[in-house]
């Protein structure tokens, strides 16, 4: 039996074990943590920190920390729980290429692990610091740091690799995870904070050698972030007016949403010149700078896990908040720029331009959210197809003239729709987009912008809501402030749209009743014309090189080269019939109207498809096959569409020429009376004018019935009182779709309609006045009718010339029409042999004529 003095020093010592194992297992680590806090905020108390509680393993070469804070007067970090393990003992040779997989890189010897890591970045102290003592006229020397001094001639300056360094050896190359990070960007004084969120982040740091033998090292960093989301939410504590954003979540409007974004980021440390290098300064470049963003699966990570989809929404009102987070923290400077300096031996070599580059591995949907008034929002869908990029240059490098910003971009397999009754809107294979911005070195310096875009084989549906459409994205677009002289920057704006392999589509149903329904082909249920081509062009230049200027010139080229113009009728269609057997009955001949390399282009059996869309979905969304009307039925009523005229070049020119808006006064000018201020009269008074000039080389015709009847629908449709389309709607539906409409009908002809309070404006209107020249070179027509044997000719109409000019303003108007020698030609029912074969062709003849009318109109 033990004694009492045993049990005493036993329960002395578990009980010294006990307190000795809790002190190590809770106390001890935050007594370091607080240790430590108290040391770094000694050594640098411009920075608050504070660490939680702090752990080390040596067996395991482990180091935990919890709770780890630092702010400074620009940016916080917070990180819940920060793991640091070195795995000593692992061999790593320095400038080895590694991978990065979704498990990470089991051959780096550095890993750390974070989680809950939350950044926010909301202040520039050091750059607001210098923009005060530039714009007080101070020195500034010190706070810059942008352009760091490069080291005298007769200075040593180490430029041996990186790579050689003792630290390279213990810390070769960093793996780092994240689980559920976000970095915010924002402060109270902004409406909003850009904030970015995903769950998991795994990532991959090391330095490789460079490409060039001249630069010190590469970084290269590789990063997957899984559910990535991009978000612009309300900033807490701001109390200013705030612009409503279109559509709100729960958690904000959400700029960008996907499941899976790689990021590969390379920058190049450079070294400096040497005598030799100088003389040969491009042969070996410049250190690379680039950023690399993949939307998609790559191939090391199990595709089966992670969803391919990549959402993007933008809009004018995110496009004003990014605006306004640029201003804040990258405010302009109105310094001219500092022209580089050339290669020069002992000087740091400079990085030439920065380029980022996006790419699609698999589709994308883009969504352009715009507000058409404060109770109403509409949307543009486009999606992208996969292996679609966007290439982005920024140029570090100033020259004489400035810089220049280029953007490039190809998108595959585009399909494009509107939030309109009718969705479809543009189709196409392929996007190429090429924009150059040319900026001078002083800020207000005349810009040159150049934009060019080639869509090849697209399908464009257009209807008269899509301009008022269009004209509100614009206008939402528009800057809605006073223009102001101060911060007026003059820029000329060139634009080149090409379409190869085109076809254009124009609805043309009675009263403008559209199928919309999506378990359909909506467009072989409508009624339609369309024009299809080899090539269109369309340029035009908008100069804006003074404030408010008086008047505003532009010239708008348009050109089309073997242009087709086709008839589709729908099922439902009564003449549909008929209209098919007569094109089928005249086919041959019209063939023999037009030239060979046009008959190759659109009715060979490699190019029967007028437009030959690139997917399966595009061609079932537009239906924008062309039928091969000849011997035997057409295959499918979607493949329908009649070839009724064509014409090898048509140039259209649109001369638009503007005044500049009337700003209210007492908008632009608050508390000065209207009548106290000079206004021009006689500016007020001048007319916009319009002027198009149409240029139609020789051309062919086939006039169907159906043809002229579609015509003059569809002018109605587009210019017309039939301009707002209207869904058909189902058979349940109809009776009170038939009701509501008479019931519309009656009160809008017992009440006329009211002017909103918004559109009335004392301001005088300004009227148009319309020049328009129509020129054809020449024009044969056909006139089909059913023909019992091949040698029976249709009857034709030919004229040498078309001229038409109208004139038409506020009080008066003037037509003249020119037509040249025309001849019609008429074959008899008898089949004459020779000698008398003449008299089988009527022939008639009309030298010219000319027609000219004159209309005044009254008030």
């Amino acid at each position: 039996m033990r004694s009492a003095s045993e049990v005493r020093l036993y329960v002395i010592l578990l009980s010294t074990g006990l307190v000795a194992w809790i002190f190590l297992l809770l106390l001890l680590s935050r007594i370091i943590g607080a240790l430590l806090t108290k040391l770094l905020n000694r050594v640098w108390p411009d920075v608050g920190s504070h660490i939680g509680t702090l752990s080390i393993s040596l067996l395991t070469s482990k180091l935990v920390l919890y709770n780890v804070h630092a702010t400074t007067k620009d940016a916080s970090i917070k990180i819940d729980s920060l793991t640091v393990r070195f795995r000593w003992w692992r061999y790593f040779k320095p400038g080895k290429r590694l991978a990065l997989t979704s498990k990470g890189c089991p051959e780096c010897p550095l890993t750390i692990h974070m989680e809950g890591f939350r950044g926010h970045w909301y202040n520039r102290t050091q750059l607001y610091d210098r923009l005060e003592k530039l714009f007080k006229g101070e020195d500034t020397e010190g706070l810059d740091g942008t352009n760091p001094a490069s080291p005298a001639a007769d200075e040593e300056y180490d430029n041996s690799s990186l790579l050689d360094a003792w630290w390279r050896q213990w810390v070769p190359a960093a793996d780092f995870t994240i689980e559920t990070g976000q970095f915010d960007l924002g402060n109270s004084f902004l409406p909003t904070t850009l904030s970015y969120r995903a769950d998991t982040v795994n990532g991959l740091v090391t330095m490789e050698k460079p490409d060039c033998e001249l630069d010190k090292a590469s970084y290269i960093a590789q990063c997957h972030c899984k559910d990535v989301t991009v978000l612009l939410l309300p900033s807490p504590g701001y109390t200013g007016e705030a612009e409503q954003a279109p559509r709100f979540s729960q958690e904000g409007f959400v700029v960008l949403k996907s499941e899976l974004v790689t990021l590969k980021y390379l920058q190049d440390e450079p070294g400096t010149w040497l005598s030799h290098s100088v003389v040969d300064a491009d042969q070996y470049g410049s250190p690379q700078w680039n950023l690399g963003i993949e939307f998609g699966v790559d191939q090391n990570w199990e595709r089966s896990k992670i969803p391919k989809t990549t959402t993007v929404t933008w809009g004018p009102w995110a496009d004003r908040q990014r605006a306004l987070l640029q201003r804040f923290f990258f405010p302009p400077d109105y310094q001219p720029l500092e022209v580089s300096s050339q290669p020069e031996s002992g000087n740091i070599r400079l990085h030439s331009a920065f380029v980022m580059e996006v790419y699609l591995r698999s589709a994308a949907v883009i969504e352009m959210v715009f507000a058409k008034d404060e109770n109403d929002t509409s949307s543009i869908y486009l999606e992208a197809g996969a292996t679609s990029f966007l290439n982005m240059t920024y140029p570090w490098l100033v020259d004489e003239n400035g810089l220049t910003i280029t953007t490039v971009a190809t998108l595959f397999d585009v399909s494009t729709s509107t939030s309109l009754l009718y969705r479809p809107w543009i189709d196409c294979g392929q996007v190429e987009f090429k924009m150059t911005q040319h900026y001078a070195r002083e800020w207000n310096g005349v810009q040159d912008w150049r934009t060019n875009v080639t869509l090849t084989d697209v399908a464009f549906t257009y209807l008269d809501a899509h301009l008022d459409f269009v004209s509100a994205l614009i206008d939402d677009l528009g800057n809605k402030d006073i223009p102001d002289l101060l911060s007026f920057i003059p820029y000329n704006w060139t634009v080149g749209v090409k379409l190869d392999s085109f076809r254009m589509i124009w609805m043309c149903n009675p009263y403008n009743w559209l199928e919309c329904s999506p378990s359909r082909v909506a467009a072989a249920e409508n009624a339609s014309v369309s024009l299809h081509g080899e090539e269109f062009l369309l340029e035009f230049e908008y100069p804006n090189l003074v404030f408010q200027a008086p008047v505003y010139t532009t010239d708008y080229h348009l050109t089309a080269s073997n242009l087709m113009a086709d008839l589709h009728l729908p099922e439902w269609h009564a003449t549909r019939g008929s209209f098919l057997a007569l094109a089928q009955s005249t086919h041959a001949q019209w063939l023999e109207q037009i030239p060979d390399y046009a008959v190759q282009y659109h009715f060979s059996g490699a190019n029967k498809d007028a437009v030959k869309l690139a997917t399966p979905r595009v061609a079932a969304r537009h239906a924008s096959k062309v039928a091969q009307v000849g011997p035997g039925p057409s295959t499918s009523p979607v493949d329908n569409w009649i070839s009724c005229a064509w014409a090898p070049d048509v140039k259209l020119i649109f001369r638009y020429r503007s005044h500049g808006a009337v700003r209210l006064v007492d908008d632009a000018y608050p508390g000065i009376a209207r009548d106290a201020l000079p206004v021009d009269t006689n500016w007020l008074t001048e007319p916009n004018r319009l002027e198009m000039e149409l240029h139609l080389s020789p051309a062919r015709l086939r006039l169907f019935g159906s043809l002229l009847r579609h015509f003059l629908i569809l002018r109605e449709n587009y210019f017309g009182g039939y301009q707002a389309h209207h869904r058909i709607p189902s058979a349940a539906s109809a009776a009170r779709v038939g009701k509501d409409l008479v019931q519309r009908v009656q009160t809008s002809m017992r009440e006329p309609p009211q002017t909103p309070a918004s559109e009335e404006t004392s301001e005088p209107s300004r009227q148009l006045d319309i020049y328009v020249t129509i020129d054809v070179e020449g024009i044969t027509a056909m006139l089909p009718k059913h023909v019992v044997s091949s040698r029976e000719v249709l009857p034709r109409i030919t004229a040498d010339g078309i001229v038409i000019s109208m004139i038409k303003d506020l009080s008066e108007g003037h037509l003249n029409v020119t037509i040249g020698a025309c001849h019609a030609y008429l074959h008899g029912p008898l089949d004459r042999p020779p000698p008398d074969d003449q008299m089988n062709i009527g022939h008639g003849i009309l030298e010219g004529l000319n027609i000219a009318a004159e209309g005044l109109y009254d008030g």
